[in-house]
């Protein structure tokens, strides 16, 4: 309520989430990101105030991971699902883990685990498994469902394992599941809203 010459002028009714810890909570630090915001293709990182007993922001830069990579990709021409994993830790990157597998686990293909960094729409990755074979990878993302990977290094110290690819070559992928693919898991059967749609129907404030 407001007041003047003490008499009530306005009145505004609103709602506040109160954390598990209590009215007022103390000591606490951390850092969360805000991808695509406050517009597409930049990101703000958001600062937890004791003050303001809220996130505040603090820093905004172009977005590191703009089209959200994480997901299972897909090659169709040679049907290999490659799983991508992100981990932000630092400034100027993000950190991505790939696994690759044959589409068909027993006929006889090989798998293979990679390491490497994320800049904007393109990733950079290393050979890790089979420690017989030294590879490098660029990955281009054109949007968030499509890719395309080059093969810039690829050298096998094993004679059973070969390299599909000579080095220079393309290779178009597509993502199946994860951000931006519209997938979602059923869980018991009920109908699941998105966090936004959530939010928009508690009430904030009025």
């Amino acid at each position: 309520m407001a007041f003047a010459d003490g008499l009530e002028i306005g009145r505004s009714t609103f709602y506040v989430q109160q954390l598990s810890t209590g009215n007022f909570l103390r000591g606490a630090e951390s850092l969360a990101l805000a991808n695509n915001f406050p517009e597409g293709g930049r990101e703000s990182w958001l600062w937890w105030t004791q003050s303001a007993q809220n996130f505040v922001i603090a820093h905004e830069q172009e977005a590191i991971d703009p089209y959200n990579v994480a997901g299972i990709w897909y090659n169709d021409s040679d049907e290999v699902v490659i799983s991508i994993t992100t981990n932000r830790v630092y400034e100027d990157r993000s950190e991505v883990y790939v696994v690759i597998t044959p589409y068909e686990p027993f006929d006889g293909g090989v798998g293979s685990a990679w390491e490497g960094y994320l800049v904007g729409n393109t990733l950079k990755l290393f050979s890790v498994l089979p420690e017989s074979v030294e590879g490098e990878w660029t990955i281009t993302f054109a949007d968030p469902l499509n890719a395309i990977v080059k093969i810039d290094r690829c050298v096998s110290y094993d004679p059973r394992i070969y390299c599909t690819y000579n080095n220079g070559a393309s290779v178009s992928i597509r993502k199946l599941a994860g951000a931006n693919t519209g997938r979602s898991a059923v869980q018991d059967g009920n109908p699941l809203a998105p966090i936004d749609e959530t939010l928009q129907v508690t009430p904030l404030g009025e």
